[in-house]
């Protein structure tokens, strides 16, 4: 009978099996171990729901993990400065913003932008340090 269950520790190399054979890109890989900060080898608590999906022989056929993100909005007044003014500050926001996102244990923080935005802010973004994403976000909402 098939059944779904949570990921386990022993389900690690049947995950990188499924992945391998999968032919997907190294970084599609979740980072599920990390090192912490006594260089000892300890579960993502990023990861905050990882499962199993086992066929009626219980081997795993199918893994998904759900990871907090971080997705960040900005709000501007664009009659609060200059242009120059706006610039630095934005500037200045972004790392304050990423340096605290890290201390809350984030590894990335992401921004999405309706098209009409991107096509006047990418170079803005890209110059933050942002890399465009080449993977196509697919959203299901929960609520």
């Amino acid at each position: 009978m098939n059944q779904i269950r949570y990921f386990e520790e022993k389900d690690l190399l049947a995950a990188h099996r499924i992945h391998e054979a999968s032919g997907l890109p190294d970084n599609c890989f979740p980072n599920l171990y990390i090192k912490n900060e006594k260089g000892e080898t300890v579960r993502n608590p990023l990861y905050i729901v990882g499962a199993v999906y086992e066929n009626e022989r219980n081997v795993p056929s199918m893994m998904s993990f759900v990871k907090i993100t971080g997705e960040l909005f900005l709000l501007l007044d664009h009659d609060a400065g200059t242009p120059e003014e706006l610039w630095q500050w934005l500037q200045d926001f972004k790392e304050w913003m990423a340096r605290e996102a890290w201390n809350h244990g984030l590894e990335q923080i992401s921004a999405w932008l309706p098209p009409e935005i991107e096509l006047s802010f990418a170079k803005r973004m890209e110059a933050m340090g942002f890399v465009r994403s080449p993977y196509v976000c697919w959203t299901l909402n929960l609520s």
